[in-house]
């Protein structure tokens, strides 16, 4: 959510008519009571004053009682999934817990930013109170500044890249190590695609761990072919963009996404994507990705055999996904953003 808050903000310091509350305009709010200023931010934004006409709070995080005078200015909080109603069984019962208090902050909010049509149709399922006037969909930026994309040729820019990586084919899949990103089940689709191709391609998993999952217990079903399997944990920028121009294809068979930044992330970096075809992904990819059913191994595993044996398929993909990146970017979502704190402020 801090890229979220970070790429926002530097575009609407620009914005002359928009403007960033002070330090000191903060502090006589006594605001760091009221936040973790390392995962929670509000923003304040002032028009022609230094009196906010809108709060924006960019993730679930309570709003102060100063804030609730709605005839002071209007509470806009963004949404970037409700996963944790939709499927509680995903997640450790003190992320569930929370859900309640994010009930509360979700009904004191006047305005409601949904990163995807998904996520919005969630909102209004979930929620019946809310009206969709209330809300609006703006869409991400990509987290990752976009590069040019090497089509899997192994002798290709290989600094940065882990050691075990460097002068190898390999597919990539960037995730959190939880259950909602289907590891099991694409662990067992890549043993499916080993077996199928007798090729050499290795899969590069990259991402932290996060909860009710052990990657070691995941590997064990594939037998000989789990030193195939590049485990590299969390990495820092600079290498995920090695990481993602260097890969053959991106993989991210997720039962369930907001939005899915990974995929755009992808997508802009030219890189071939195979995603799920539910939730928000479709919606993000449109036709420029093999969209597979994200429960059935057997088609995750026709697709990595398919897109590692058709180079011509992998360029296609490759052209569709930088032309459909173009439609996201961070200024497009400031933008969309503005419209929605006057049509919060309309209201």
């Amino acid at each position: 959510m801090s890229n979220y808050a970070k790429n926002l903000s530097s575009i609407f310091d620009k914005i002359r008519h928009i403007e960033f509350i002070s330090e000191d305009f903060s502090k006589n709010l006594n605001l760091r009571n009221f936040f973790d200023p390392s995962f929670f931010k509000f923003w304040l934004f002032a028009q022609k004053s230094k009196t906010p006409d809108v709060l924006h709070n960019p993730w679930f995080g309570k709003w102060p009682e100063w804030s609730k005078d709605d005839k002071k200015w209007r509470r806009c909080l963004t949404v970037h999934d409700l996963i944790a109603w939709k499927h509680p069984e995903w997640f450790p019962s003190e992320v569930t817990g929370y859900r309640q208090r994010w009930c509360n902050w979700i009904k004191q909010s006047n305005f409601l930013i949904c990163v995807s049509a998904a996520t919005k149709n969630d909102l209004l399922e979930i929620f019946p109170e809310v009206l969709e006037k209330q809300t609006a969909v703006v869409y991400l930026g990509p987290s990752l500044k976009n590069g040019s994309h090497d089509t899997g040729n192994p002798s290709n820019h290989s600094a940065n890249l882990p050691p075990a990586l460097v002068g190898r084919e390999y597919l990539l899949s960037v995730c959190t190590i939880e259950p909602r990103k289907n590891l099991g089940r694409l662990l067992l689709a890549y043993k499916e695609f080993k077996e199928t191709t007798k090729s050499d391609c290795l899969l590069a998993l990259v991402g932290g761990t996060g909860w009710l999952q052990d990657i070691e217990e995941l590997l064990r079903p594939l037998g000989k072919f789990s030193s195939d399997v590049v485990v590299t944990g969390y990495v820092p920028n600079e290498m995920l963009s090695s990481l993602y121009k260097n890969a053959l294809a991106f993989i991210y068979p997720s039962l369930y996404e907001g939005f899915g930044l990974p995929v755009l992330d992808s997508m802009s970096m030219g890189v071939p994507v195979i995603t799920s075809n539910v939730s928000s992904l479709p919606e993000i990819t449109g036709e420029s990705a093999l969209l597979v059913n994200p429960f059935q191994i057997n088609e995750i595993a026709e697709a990595l055999c398919t897109i590692y044996s058709k180079s011509e398929l992998r360029k296609e993909l490759s052209a569709a996904g930088l032309e459909r990146s173009k439609l996201f970017s961070w200024e497009r979502c400031a933008a969309e953003t503005m419209q929605a704190y006057e049509k919060a402020l309309a209201m």
